[in-house]
């Protein structure tokens, strides 16, 4: 059994457990569990999961959230849910928060760079081709 496995195992049987109301804490764990293990949509389901129980997110949770997008390329995900924490009255200043920042940052730069050659190579050609053609 793998570690994530056992975690799921866990955490199904505290929300099926009448005695057991999990907290912050659990659906924080479970939501990195799932970003860990590239499991992107069921860290948002938790997410959301987590406010169906009455458990407000934290500045944790957020975090671990946007880890999780920035980990899997979902960029526009991870700013998404750094506008809904600001709006959330949490102040985005932790250095954990502004390392997510700055890493899904550096995924756009990145793309962006890996895109504007191709751009260039084409505008390149079009205008040497409208040069023939006039």
């Amino acid at each position: 059994m793998t570690p994530f496995n056992f975690w799921l195992q866990i955490f199904e049987w505290i929300l099926q457990a009448k005695m057991f109301k999990p907290d912050v804490g659990c659906f924080n764990m479970l939501m990195d569990a799932y970003g860990r293990n590239k499991q992107w949509a069921e860290a948002e389901k938790t997410f959301h999961l987590m406010k169906s129980f009455q458990c407000v997110p934290t500045e944790i949770s957020f975090n671990v959230l946007m880890a999780a997008f920035s980990r899997g390329g979902q960029l526009e995900k991870a700013e998404a849910l750094f506008d809904e924490m600001k709006e959330s009255n949490y102040a985005p200043g932790t250095v954990y928060t502004l390392n997510c920042v700055v890493y899904f940052t550096i995924k756009v730069l990145s793309a962006i760079n890996l895109f504007l050659p191709l751009v260039t190579i084409r505008v390149l050609a079009i205008c040497s081709l409208s040069c023939f053609v006039a």
